[in-house]
């Protein structure tokens, strides 16, 4: 458990994410130092420039934390080649692990995906893609990822494990699902739902709340490793989740309210997500129906 006064470091703290959760650290008055690659939109008193491909960099910026919030990866494959984001996602998730257990950081919390248990496959190279994940995913479910994105959190998670059996550092992956701040454009309504959203299962989480998970964590008693499945299956707006067990899910057993198992993350950290009022405009139209 972090104390105000001991160092807190958010790499990725320009992106969304960063942002959320270096705000909400702040504003709890702990001491928070943020570093990405570029400035953030606003200055703040507390930022270090720094590409983390560079070791030597990493080192200037981890100096005296206690504790790594690590969420400075590619997000996703995007425009870079596939062996470009794996290359470099998992040089800078191995330099800023080392270079936390050398400089004595007491916790690490790294942005893992729930894409872990199926994503969407890299066509030009993977012939023969997993099949559908089979739900609830709990903590049983063994990973199966199909892009080069998703394998390099596999990959990092398999390094933090080393770190926490090893070197003795607590460390938790999140294996967060599509965030947002409630674009109307990410719900899904009755004939507009595509294969990505259904390996998913329509889960979705808030920046804010993923934000507060991240605050539950950096309070709570964690020891060793931990990985946690992230997500709520809100972002269907016209099935309930019996009514996506009957049409997408029929392997989900009837006492089942969640999709995803929160159970221990919730029991761990107290931490629950809140629930989500879509805006309504602009949301995602039907097949078949014109704009």
């Amino acid at each position: 458990m972090n104390s105000p006064s001991e160092q807190i470091v958010v790499t990725g703290a320009s992106g969304r994410l960063g942002l959320a959760v270096a705000h909400l650290l702040e504003g709890q008055s702990y001491r928070v130092v943020r570093t990405d690659i570029a400035p953030p939109p606003a200055s703040t008193a507390q930022f270090i420039a720094a590409d983390l491909r560079e070791y030597d960099q990493v080192q200037r910026v981890l100096a005296g934390s206690h504790t790594v919030v690590h969420l400075g990866n590619h997000p996703g494959l995007g425009a870079s080649d596939p062996q470009n984001v794996f290359n470099e996602n998992v040089t800078i998730n191995e330099n800023v692990f080392q270079c936390a257990a050398e400089v004595g950081a007491q916790h690490i919390i790294f942005a893992s995906t729930i894409q872990l248990f199926g994503s969407k496959p890299d066509l030009e190279t993977v012939m023969r893609p997993p099949q559908r994940p089979t739900f609830p995913i709990t903590d049983d479910t063994p990973p199966a990822p199909s892009n080069l994105y998703s394998l390099s959190k596999q990959v990092s998670e398999v390094m933090l494990k080393f770190y926490a059996e090893r070197c003795g550092v607590t460390t938790t992956a999140l294996r967060l699902p599509l965030l947002h701040h409630r674009e109307p454009h990410f719900a899904v309504t009755a004939g507009t739902e595509n294969e990505h959203d259904i390996f998913e299962g329509f889960t979705s989480l808030t920046y804010a709340d993923a934000a507060q998970l991240v605050l539950s964590i950096v309070t709570s008693n964690l020891t060793g490793f931990n990985a946690f499945n992230i997500g709520v299956s809100d972002r269907h707006l016209d099935y309930s989740i019996k009514e996506l067990s009957k049409a997408f899910y029929e392997e989900l057993p009837s006492d089942v309210t969640r999709i995803i198992d929160l159970g221990p993350v919730t029991s761990m950290t107290g931490w629950e997500p809140t629930k989500v009022e879509w805006q309504e405009e602009s949301i995602r139209e039907p097949k078949g129906t014109s704009s």
